[in-house]
């Protein structure tokens, strides 16, 4: 970094000190590394995700969107890229635009952690429109993807309750109580 900051090198340990600090909770920090980084390059969709990572920790949502709206721009293949993308329009309420970046995450994976949350909340968008066919896919997906995720499993009861097949509402909610008896 010292002897030339615009060398791959020097690109590649700006990454990786920003991803330090990020790990360490660091986000303000992280951020002015990330920044120094698009600074040097503003084409790295790694960057601006963690940027976006970084000011959503700190709670600046607008600006949080902006860097991921250009993560996902630049990195389009990258399914986490969505995820939180999705993550952040739903907490803006924009709830279409969430849904794009949910859907477009579980086509570029669907086999994920990630991807159980992405599904789960399709599902429960479906489950508001009172589309329980629709829901109960996504949310069925979501819970082989993850067994352990308990809202997804009640979610699941929900959908299959709505839908009158009470045997499998049943079983949803007994999973989930299994889960977390609270």
């Amino acid at each position: 970094m010292d002897k030339d900051s615009t060398t791959g090198d020097a690109k590649f340990a700006l990454n990786e000190m920003g991803k330090m600090r990020f790990r360490k909770q660091d986000y303000a920090g992280a951020l002015a590394v990330f920044q120094r980084r698009i600074a040097l390059d503003p084409r790295s969709g790694e960057a601006y995700y963690y940027i976006g990572l970084c000011q959503k920790e700190l709670k600046r949502y607008p600006e949080a969107l902006a860097a991921l709206q250009k993560s996902a721009e630049i990195d389009t293949s990258r399914a986490d890229r969505f995820f939180w993308l999705g993550v952040l329009y739903d907490q803006q309420k924009s709830l279409a635009e969430a849904r794009k970046a949910f859907e477009r995450m579980i086509a570029l994976d669907d086999s994920s952690k990630l991807a159980s949350k992405a599904r789960a909340q399709l599902g429960y968008y479906l489950l508001l429109e009172k589309n329980w066919s629709g829901a109960t896919t996504h949310l069925e997906r979501a819970v082989v993807l993850d067994p352990q995720f308990v809202q997804a499993w009640v979610w699941l009861g929900q959908g299959y309750q709505n839908a009158g097949n009470r045997p499998k509402a049943v079983e949803a909610y007994r999973r989930a109580l299994a889960l977390d008896p609270s």
